[in-house]
This record gives C-alpha cells, sequence and structure tokens, in this order.
C-alpha cells in the first residue's frame, strides 16, 4: 500500500476513490526516504506495513499545509467526477454553484469564488461571519431557483373570484363545481324555511338547508337565454343590488350588457309614479346600433313611460318594492331565490345564496356576458344593414 502512494497511482475499490498525488508532491526529500527505507520495500508482512502506518502515517497528505489547497482538490475531484460520468446535462445542480458561502478562512479565495468574481466582477464578498449582502442573497435565489424551481406539483384549475367581475365565463362554462366554489348551494336556517322553496332544496346539513345545485345551473342557462335574446332585440336591461360590495360588478354588468344598473337605493315610484321621477330624467331615440339618432321627440313621446325590458336583482328580499313595481309595469324579472324567499314574484328565479357576494357576482357576470353575446350579435347585423343600404342606394344613385 506505501509503494502504491509512493509511486503516485490512484488506487480504485469500489466505492471510494484516493486522490491521485501531482507530480510535485510525489517528490518526496531523500530524507523522507531515508528514513523509511521499508517502505519500499513490496514484500512486507501485512503485520509490519499495519506496524508502519502506526508509527509512520502516510505523507501524502501532510503536503496540504492548509485548507485552501484542501478546498481546490476537492473541487477537482468533483469536476472529474462530474466530467467523466457525464451526468452533468442529466443534474445540473451537481455543478459547483458560482456563489457558494463556505466556513473557514479561505472561503473567499477557493475555486468557486474565483468563477463568481468573473461572472460577477462587481460582486462584493462579505466575510464569513457578517450576514449575506442584497447581492448575494439575489444570486443565491436564483440559484435556487433554477435548481429546484422545477420541483413541486403543478397547480390547475384554480378558482379565481375576481374573475367573475373582470373576466366572467359564459353559461355553457359555468360548472357545478363553480358554483360550489362560489357557495351558492348554502342556504338559511331551517327556521326561516319558506315552504315554496321546496323544489329548490337538496337536504339539511347542522341546522342549514343546502340548496340543490342541478335546480340552479337549469335556471340560471334559461334566465342566460332570456337575456341574450333580450339584448339581440335591443331591448333595456337594468341590474339592481343594494348591498355592499355588489357595486363593482353591476357597474361592468351593464356596461357589458349596454344598460343601467342601481347600486345605492331603489326610489319607489320609478316605474309606478314616473310623471314624477322618470320625466325628470332626459329622453332621447337611439338606432339598433345604439346610436342617437338626433330627432326631435314628440310631445306624447316626451311623456310616454320609459321602462326596461328586463330587470336582473341580485337580492330580491331587499328590494320588494322593486318587484311590485315590475309586476304592475309587466316587466320581467330575474332574481336570485334563497330558502327564505318567495319564488313566485320572479319571472325567471334562480335558486341560490343571496347573501353571498362571489355568489352574486358570478350570477351577475354570466348573465352580463349572455347579453354582451346577444348585444355583439345585433350590433353586427346592424352593420351588414347598414351596409347593405349604403349598397343599394350607390347602385340606385348608378342608374340615375
Amino acid at each position: 500500500m506505501s509503494s502504491l502512494l509512493k509511486a503516485g497511482r490512484a488506487v480504485r475499490v469500489p466505492g471510494r476513490r484516493l486522490f491521485s498525488i501531482s507530480a510535485q508532491k510525489q517528490q518526496a526529500p531523500a530524507a523522507e526516504a531515508a528514513e523509511a527505507p521499508e517502505a519500499a520495500d513490496t514484500t512486507a508482512t501485512p503485520e509490519a506495513l499495519l506496524n508502519q502506518l502506526r508509527t509512520q502515517p502516510v505523507r501524502a497528505f501532510d503536503k496540504v499545509q492548509n485548507s485552501r489547497e484542501l478546498n481546490e482538490e476537492f473541487d477537482s475531484f468533483i469536476k472529474e467526477f462530474v466530467t467523466d460520468a457525464n451526468i452533468s446535462s442529466v443534474f445540473p445542480q451537481l455543478n459547483p454553484p458560482s456563489q457558494v458561502k463556505k466556513s473557514g478562512a479561505s472561503a473567499s479565495s477557493s475555486t468557486s469564488s474565483q468563477i463568481g468574481r468573473k461572472r460577477y466582477p462587481n460582486l462584493r464578498v462579505t466575510p464569513v461571519n457578517d450576514a449575506y449582502s442584497n447581492q448575494e442573497l439575489f444570486l443565491r435565489r436564483e440559484h435556487q431557483a433554477r435548481v429546484l424551481g422545477g420541483l413541486g406539483s403543478t397547480i390547475s384549475n384554480v378558482y379565481r373570484p375576481h374573475e367573475d367581475v373582470l373576466k366572467p365565463k359564459a353559461v355553457e362554462q359555468t360548472t357545478l363545481e363553480t358554483l360550489l366554489a362560489a357557495g351558492l348551494h348554502l342556504g338559511h336556517s331551517t327556521s326561516l324555511f319558506r315552504p315554496s322553496t321546496q323544489p329548490y332544496i337538496y337536504g339539511e346539513r347542522d341546522g342549514i338547508h343546502i340548496i340543490n345545485l342541478d335546480q340552479t345551473i337549469v335556471h340560471l342557462r334559461r334566465a342566460a337565454k332570456v337575456t341574450e335574446k333580450i339584448a339581440e332585440e335591443g331591448g333595456l336591461i337594468l341590474f339592481v343590488g343594494t348591498r355592499p360590495g355588489q357595486q363593482r360588478s353591476l357597474e361592468l354588468a351593464a356596461k357589458r350588457a349596454g344598460g343601467y344598473y342601481v347600486h345605492k337605493r331603489w326610489v319607489p315610484g320609478t316605474l309606478t309614479n314616473s310623471r314624477e321621477i322618470s320625466n325628470l330624467w332626459e329622453k332621447r331615440e337611439v338606432n339598433m346600433g345604439d346610436r342617437p339618432t338626433e330627432r326631435l321627440l314628440s310631445p306624447r313621446l316626451k311623456r310616454s313611460l320609459i321602462k326596461p325590458d328586463l330587470v336582473v336583482l341580485l337580492n330580491p328580499v331587499e328590494n320588494r318594492n322593486a318587484i311590485y313595481e315590475c309586476i304592475q309595469s309587466n316587466v320581467p324579472t330575474v332574481g336570485i331565490v334563497d330558502t327564505d324567499s318567495e319564488p313566485s314574484l320572479l319571472t325567471y328565479p334562480i335558486p341560490g345564496n343571496d347573501d353571498s357576494i362571489r355568489g352574486t357576482d358570478l350570477i351577475a357576470g354570466v348573465l352580463s356576458k349572455a347579453a354582451e353575446r346577444g348585444r355583439k350579435r345585433r350590433l353586427a347585423g346592424f352593420e351588414k344593414h347598414e351596409k347593405q343600404k349604403q349598397a343599394r342606394e350607390a347602385a340606385a344613385a348608378a342608374q340615375q
């Protein structure tokens, strides 16, 4: 064993490898050779070799004067191992990082630090016992993201409530999972149960009625078809929601549908006492393209009642006056019916939790999306009609 080390060869055993000794380290002084003349004897007995190792340890590693040389030797061993095994492309995390915080007085002089200074010449390395600087923290986070960024699970199909307001889905894309995530299945206490809502109740849990979402999605699709058809025919849609937190969803829903909204308070007599309330509003005539015709209205038209073609109520319980006025004025209504509401007062009831802001935002977004689709279809048809009209007028003028 000692003869192999003196010769400077690398001894390989299963699972281990001894570092190769450089040519400079192989040149031992003559004095050392004189001190251990028996080291060159390859025929020594095992007992003699063991005694020699106990009394005179191998001096190959005594040449390493400090931890700096040991660190360099270890880095070269890692590089040779990665290169020989050809696994650097499969496991890039085995490559020594450019900046690694090491313990010891020679950490700033290591090979990795030298490589890091070449890549980042303006990097200021802090002492070992001090905290990392902002530059070093940034490089460590970058290295960690590069090595560990691809690990872990991929999150998909996440419910984002703000998209119900800003980017609502169409009614075809609305599923039972979406309604469940919005909390539309939660009803009121069984003590507030109204018998007329029995067909919409799935069951009872902890003293609270659970709404059947199968009924909810069926009624929602029916209301969406009605809303889309009314918007396509040029009807006026009014959204009503007077609870805190519903203003943003009402505003965007009315903008998509090309209608109006009420978010503060329903003024009693808006539809039934139009001479005192509705006559104060300015009236103007628009065509099917939602463009003002700039024509003067007759006195009869100015005195006439301007009423919406559909009213969508997000909280019908607090807006009973609006429901009664719509019934008297023959205006169809769409509303969310909870277990304490009366569905017979609404033309198109939608069973659901009217106390959930997420639920009301979801229903308002779905209905406004349907109205927007019908409105776009109407505007496209109007533009086509205008082009055909201009083509006919141009042809008639050419014939004359």
